[in-house]
């Protein structure tokens, strides 16, 4: 008997143990609070990152001179960059009129040996409403266009914001595409996710100067919970079912073997299945890529903004008229 007690108190103490192992903080959500600037104090503001950021990955401002009636706010993912949606939100823009800001998110595109370290979930939200801060200065309501993690954020953008006028989502991290990644955010996942790593880093091996120069190739363990944690708060179900505008899902999706290795498809499925919105479309495309919108990855660059063009036309955005009054 005295054995099983000893086994008993044994296990109590591994599960009290287990269950007070460090995880990350969720966001605050709800109590955030929306800024109003002017166009005037975005762009004497909007371009000064810090020192350190990468050449090329700075925040994209495309701004007209004046507010628009709608605004793109293009989110990029995790270790990713601007660039990340190129040159399929520029040709939006192009094609719409509608003034364009992609902001580098909190901890992205720095020149740094320890990428991401800092990350943290809360700190990406908030950077993410500083976007759409500056979305609202130039135009007075936004289109939020987002690719993979990008997606979490616009998500509780939406729930936090009523000027957000639709909701485009590239291949939405509403899970990672692996099985144990539910553990990262759970206690003790980075310290799990460095054992099996056995190092600091996660290294994507993708050696392309193209892709080093707009993404981190390697960063600190330290993130991936953080990750984790934005991705299942972001697209939790009630701020899903919160969702009252259009909303448009692409994905590279061609068959049981050729889709999206990065992220889950049919989790992106399974979040399509809880908009309660009569004006949704789900697109699966042969992009042979999980960055969809970028140029030097994506085979359906143009297809996929036809595609986002049909769908926000028939949804009554329609591009801004040109001034054609000479000079």
């Amino acid at each position: 008997m005295k054995a099983k007690h000893y086994f008993l108190l044994l296990l109590v103490i591994l599960v009290v143990v287990y269950l007070s192992g460090p995880t990350p903080d969720t966001p605050n959500y709800s109590g955030t609070v929306v800024r109003n600037i002017d166009a005037e104090n975005l762009l004497t503001k909007s371009n000064l990152d810090p020192k350190g950021v990468k050449e090329g990955n700075e925040t994209l401002l495309r701004f007209s001179g004046q507010a628009t009636p709608y605004s793109i706010l293009y989110l990029h993912g995790f270790s990713a960059s601007p660039e990340e949606g190129n040159p399929v939100h520029s040709q939006l823009y192009e094609h719409f009129g509608y003034n364009l800001v992609a902001p580098r998110l909190y901890a992205h595109g720095l020149v740094t040996d320890n990428p991401l370290m800092e990350f943290r979930a809360d700190s990406a939200w908030h950077s993410a409403v500083r976007g759409l801060e500056k979305a609202l200065a130039i135009g007075d309501s936004v289109i939020v266009v987002s690719t993979s993690t990008g997606g979490a954020l616009a998500t509780r953008l939406a729930q936090l914001d009523s000027r957000i006028a639709a909701l485009v989502y590239y291949s939405p991290n509403v899970m990672p595409n692996d099985g144990a990644a539910f553990l990262l955010n759970d206690p003790w996942g980075e310290q799990i996710a460095r054992m099996v790593l056995n190092s600091n880093f996660r290294d994507l091996q993708i050696s392309d100067p193209y892709y080093e120069k707009f993404w981190y190739r390697y960063y600190r363990v330290e993130s991936l919970p953080e990750m984790q944690e934005l991705v299942e708060t972001g697209f939790d179900e009630e701020a899903v079912r919160s969702i009252h505008v259009p909303v448009m899902v692409a994905c590279w999706y061609e068959s049981e073997e050729k889709q999206d290795d990065a992220v889950s498809v049919p989790h992106m499925r399974e979040f399509y299945s809880q908009l309660d919105v009569p004006n949704k479309q789900f697109i699966e495309l042969a992009a042979n890529s999980h960055v969809i919108a970028n140029g030097r990855y994506s085979s359906v660059v143009r297809e996929l903004t036809d595609t986002t063009i049909h769908f926000l036309t028939s949804n009554g955005f329609m591009p801004v008229a040109k001034d054609t009054t000479a000079p």
